[in-house]
């Protein structure tokens, strides 16, 4: 197979396409499209920097920004992080072009790009025919179009790019090309494509394969009946004596029978590129996750330095931050590691267009939040079965019994009494997130932090699924066919 270099070469750029100029910006598509990219790292940045200014210790003679800064961990984390955003843009999409069809995916632009090459030698030898009909030139036409189309396509930059969405619409493109090719090609190359297309159908999971397998069948043993003896299984005789005995001719039989193997060709690639798009949109959904849940820990966060006073942290073992921070990185750690492990079992030959990533990239994340929400729901069990949670701490009254004599003073209350017992109130944040009153809750922070897991896993079975009803229709690799 020839080099990317190579390949890149023999794709020529369109009228007006953007030239790698080596400028910051040398387009707003690819500016938009690494801003994009980046997007879901943003409230992490924020949420890093102001938590690493609020722990910094406050030192004497510090110069008077480093003062201010530090008195400000919201306003500086919150600064920086668009500039942040703005400036990692920048590079990814000048320096690193990964914004075009080319590096988003390099191996999704390389097959497709030595598609568009076959599709050239195929169309080539299809219009050098002499006896090409009305039918068959149309045919041609619609996959010139559609090549045309698809080279213009792969010159270019954008968000579709990065977010796979241009790669499943490219390769659709490519599958209708080729289909329109059936129509017009000799009949032993139809035929080779239908032998092609048997192996595919045998053990898929296309829910009407059977009838496909049978349909297929039957139009290769029309086409050319000497290459049915090549066919796993022979078609049925009834259907044979049918269509030996139908009243049309020789070119309406070849014709239909080219319709046919292109529509079975069709059904197969709407399955594969379903399945594909499927991927990439739960891969999207879940890096658009991955960024609300960010900007909901920066927002926990804010609230949370929001209402403490004073310039830092004196202790950091007592500091109601600098333990949730522990916890959360628990967590995280926890549930990475896990996550790691069951990825590590995961059919690789497969392109998932980065679906793998996003899971890996959003376990910690979830994992981080349900450990400091499990800190607290084992901190507060004891108090919430006796019931004291729901139950409000009342104060037990007394009544004096009356003297019975004139002039008597009225019963007086009294507000407690030796046998008294009052509710006992639960632990306060502050006691719970302590990592010296509180050390043993990083093991709840460990054991909450494989919870989201449970998700991420049935998010894993669900890509899974698409993976192996992709593997069912390939013959030896995962690569689109």
């Amino acid at each position: 197979m020839p080099g990317l270099a190579q390949i890149a070469e023999a794709v020529p750029r369109p009228t007006g396409a953007v030239e790698d100029t080596g400028l910051l910006f040398q387009s707003p598509q690819s500016f938009r499209a690494a801003l994009l990219v980046i997007a879901p790292a943003v409230p992490f940045v924020a949420t890093i920097t102001t938590l690493l200014i609020y722990l910094a210790p406050l030192q004497a003679g510090m110069p008077l920004w480093l003062l201010w800064i530090k008195a400000n961990p919201l306003v500086v984390g919150t600064g920086a992080a668009p500039l942040v955003w703005l400036m990692a843009a920048g590079f990814y999409s000048a320096l690193f072009r990964a914004t075009s069809a080319d590096q988003a995916n390099v191996n999704a632009y390389t097959q497709l790009s030595q598609r568009l090459r076959e599709l050239d030698v195929r169309l080539a030898a299809a219009k050098t025919r002499p006896d090409l009909t009305a039918t068959e030139l149309s045919a041609c036409k619609r996959a010139e179009v559609t090549r045309d189309l698809l080279r213009a396509e792969l010159a270019t930059s954008g968000t579709r790019w990065v977010l796979a969405t241009g790669y499943i619409s490219l390769w659709a493109l490519v599958h209708r090309a080729e289909e329109a090719l059936l129509t017009a090609e000799p009949p032993q190359d139809v035929v080779a494509a239908a032998l092609y297309d048997e192996l595919r159908l045998q053990d898929s999971q296309i829910s009407n394969s059977a009838q496909l397998l049978a349909k297929l069948r039957l139009e290769v043993t029309k086409l050319h009946p000497e290459a049915a003896m090549y066919l796993s299984q022979q078609p049925p005789t009834a259907a044979l004596g049918a269509a030996a005995t139908a009243p049309v001719s020789l070119e309406t039989v070849i014709q239909a029978a080219r319709a046919a193997v292109r529509d079975v060709r069709q059904a197969i690639n709407e399955f594969r590129d379903s399945s594909w798009d499927a991927l990439v949109r739960t891969r999207n959904h879940l890096m658009g996750t991955l960024a609300v849940t960010g900007l909901a820990t920066y927002l926990l966060l804010a609230i949370a330095i929001s209402v403490r006073s004073g310039d830092g942290p004196t202790n950091l073992q007592t500091d109601t931050l600098a333990a949730a921070a522990t916890f959360y990185v628990v967590g995280a750690m926890v549930g990475l590691f896990n996550r790691l492990y069951s990825e590590s079992g995961s059919d690789d030959s497969i392109e998932d267009y980065g679906l793998t990533v996003a899971r890996i990239s959003l376990t910690p994340v979830l994992s981080g939040l349900a450990a400091l929400g499990g800190v607290v729901i084992i901190a507060m069990l004891p108090a919430a079965l006796s019931g004291n949670i729901l139950t409000p701490a009342l104060p037990v009254v007394s009544q004096a019994p009356a003297s019975g004599l004139p002039g008597a003073a009225a019963p007086q209350s009294s507000t407690s009494s030796p046998g008294a017992t009052t509710s006992k109130p639960a632990p306060s944040l502050e006691d719970i997130y302590s990592l010296r009153g509180n050390p043993l809750a990083i093991i709840p922070a460990a054991i909450f932090g494989l919870t989201p897991n449970l998700l991420i896993g049935a998010l894993q079975s669900a890509g899974d699924k698409y993976r192996a009803g992709l593997q069912s229709t390939a013959t030896t690799t995962g690569g689109h066919t």
